[in-house]
C-alpha cells in the first residue's frame, strides 16, 4: 500500500485509531481493520529527524513484523510550490490530422485551463464555536435595532464563510 496517504484533517483520527488497532484489533470496526491490515503510517517510518523512530509498536500475530528503513531526509512538507503538469498531447495516427477545438469546446478549454491557477480549497478553518454564537448575537441584535424582521442562524455563517 501507498504509504504516502495524505488523510488531510482526519490524520489525527486515523492515526489514533491504528494505534487502538494495534492494541486490539476487535477495538474498530471491520471496515477500519481491513483498511489497517496494510496501512503504514508516516510515523512509524522515522521520527522527523531522518533517523529511526524510538517507539516500536508491534503488528497483529499473524504477520512476521519487518522494521521499515529509515525515511530519507527530503521527506516531509515541501516549502516550495509544486510544479505546474504539462499538457501532453495525443498521438496522431497515419491519415489523419488533428482539428483544432472551436466554439464552445474551445471556450470550455480556456476555462479549464485558467482554473488550474485557481487554489483548491483545501484549508481547513478552526473557529471556537463562542466565537459563532457571540458574532451572531452581535448581528441579530444589530438587526432588531434597524428594524429588521429577520435573525441570523448558524447556518448563514457557515454558509457566508464558506
Amino acid at each position: 500500500m501507498n504509504t504516502d496517504i495524505d488523510l488531510g484533517p482526519n490524520s489525527g483520527l486515523v492515526e489514533e485509531m491504528y494505534r487502538q488497532y494495534l492494541e486490539n484489533p476487535q477495538s474498530v470496526a471491520e471496515s477500519w481493520r481491513e483498511f489497517f491490515e496494510d496501512y503504514q503510517p508516516r510515523w512509524s517510518q522515522g521520527n522527523g529527524n531522518g533517523g529511526p523512530s524510538t517507539a516500536t509498536t508491534t503488528a497483529p500475530a499473524r504477520a512476521p513484523v519487518t522494521s521499515p528503513a529509515p525515511a530519507p531526509a527530503s521527506v516531509g512538507i515541501r516549502t516550495e510550490p509544486a510544479e505546474p503538469h504539462t499538457a501532453t498531447t495525443a498521438p496522431v495516427l497515419d491519415g489523419e490530422q488533428p482539428v483544432p477545438l472551436r466554439g464552445a469546446a474551445a471556450r470550455i478549454v480556456e476555462n479549464m485551463e485558467a482554473s488550474l491557477g485557481v487554489p483548491t480549497a483545501t484549508s481547513l478553518r478552526v473557529v471556537p464555536a463562542k466565537l459563532l454564537e457571540v458574532n451572531r448575537q452581535i448581528l441579530n441584535n444589530h438587526l432588531h435595532r434597524s428594524g429588521g424582521s429577520g435573525k441570523v442562524s448558524f447556518t448563514h455563517l457557515i454558509a457566508y464563510a464558506a
